[in-house]
């Protein structure tokens, strides 16, 4: 049985060789049957899911010096989106990486996109709802058409993008917006 995520994970890996070589950012499958399979991130986000219905993950995380986390406490959110999701999408050249990070957030009510707000003592709060549809999932669903866009060309494909929702929720209006 033919479906669309399984058309987009043959597509992924027929192209993997184009994209491929000694870089980071493989994804593996959370396979239920334990078969192998290892994508480069650009892949993994046009198959949406693995195979088997379940999530591509990392296959590894890299490390990130305590310095360097300090130094995203100064930096715009876009930029550290870019630095953080350059780590796994290494084969986007860094400045478009971050023009992508700017053009998705650009749309947020607030200029830090996710402010941290001082709440008491110790107690702080992120607030996640300054996006288009003011639901949390702006926050990931945002970058996931620019990260679309980038992998449809990488890989070679040139096919115009459908992104079908389904949802009861602000899922689907969150994708949507991006």
């Amino acid at each position: 049985e033919q479906n669309a995520t399984g058309d987009a994970y043959k597509l992924a890996l027929a192209y993997a060789a184009g994209i491929g070589g000694a870089r980071g950012g493989v994804m593996e499958t959370t396979f239920q049957d334990e078969t192998e399979t290892d994508l480069f991130g650009e892949q993994a986000v046009l198959c949406g899911l693995a195979p088997d219905g379940g999530l591509f993950v990392p296959a590894y995380f890299p490390q990130v010096s305590m310095d360097e986390i300090e130094s995203y406490s100064e930096m715009p959110y876009a930029q550290v989106s870019a630095a953080v999701l350059g780590r796994f999408f290494d084969a986007i050249p860094n400045e478009q990486l971050l023009g992508m990070c700017e053009r998705a957030y650009a749309s947020f009510t607030d200029a830090h996109v996710v402010p941290v707000r001082h709440v008491k003592d110790r107690l702080y709060a992120m607030e996640l709802y300054h996006g288009p549809t003011l639901a949390f999932k702006d926050v990931a669903l945002q970058i996931l058409p620019e990260l679309m866009a980038y992998s449809a060309q990488a890989c070679g494909d040139g096919k115009k993008i459908l992104i079908l929702v389904a949802t009861s929720g602000d899922t689907g209006k969150a994708a949507l917006e991006g």
